[in-house]
């Protein structure tokens, strides 16, 4: 039978025993927890970490009209020089473009912004056929958007209903007409045969040259 001395030296030792474990447990908290902070700052700097471009889903944004759209039909071509601008050819300049030489043409320019933009028709096209409704349609449409527009050249001949292009003129009139964002943003002129163009001068108004 053991002593109360005995007692008193097992349950001593146990102590020392639990207070060494919880040393060992102490130590190794502290051994684990700055491996802990590493982790966690891990996890924070993965979540922080910026999207990379490839991540960004795409956005639609306004994308930039272009300054002439061409029919896919081929019947108007971009011109290759805007101060030479032939028949049946679009033309955009800054501040200028000019026509090659009218008999019975007319051209059909606006003004975007600082850009000018033009178009040269003739009463009868390469098919021998005349500049009709549907045609005057697409001269509309490869001019874009603009503040203001004029008509100048062989007018009265356009008007003349013998001509058989006097419902496609008066299509191209009120078209601009309607499409000038400038309050009346539309003028026109009769001109007899010659070489023209138009330009934005030096007091910022927009008018033929000759």
């Amino acid at each position: 039978m053991e002593t109360s001395s005995q007692v008193h030296v097992k349950v001593e030792e146990k102590a020392e025993e639990q207070g060494t474990g919880d040393v060992h447990e102490q130590v190794k908290d502290d051994v684990q927890e700055p491996e802990k902070i590493a982790a966690q700052e891990n996890v924070e700097a993965e979540v922080q970490e910026p999207s990379k471009p490839e991540d960004i889903p795409a956005v639609d944004g306004d994308v930039s009209k272009p300054d002439l759209i061409l029919p896919e039909d081929g019947s108007l071509q971009e011109a290759s020089d805007v101060m030479a601008i032939a028949e049946r050819e679009v033309g955009c300049g800054e501040g200028e473009i000019k026509f090659t030489g009218f008999s019975s043409c007319i051209g059909v320019t606006v003004r975007d912004g600082t850009k000018v933009k033009g178009v040269h028709l003739a009463l009868i096209k390469p098919d021998g056929n005349p500049f009709n409704k549907d045609d005057a349609a697409k001269v509309l449409t490869s001019l874009g958007t603009y503040s203001e527009a004029m008509i100048f050249g062989q007018i009265v001949f356009w008007k003349n209903p013998a001509n058989q292009v006097a419902d496609a003129f008066q299509v191209l009139e009120e078209g601009l007409k309607a499409g000038a964002t400038k309050e009346d943003g539309y003028k026109d002129f009769q001109f007899d045969d010659g070489e023209y163009g138009a330009e934005i001068n030096e007091d910022d108004d927009f008018f033929p040259t000759f």
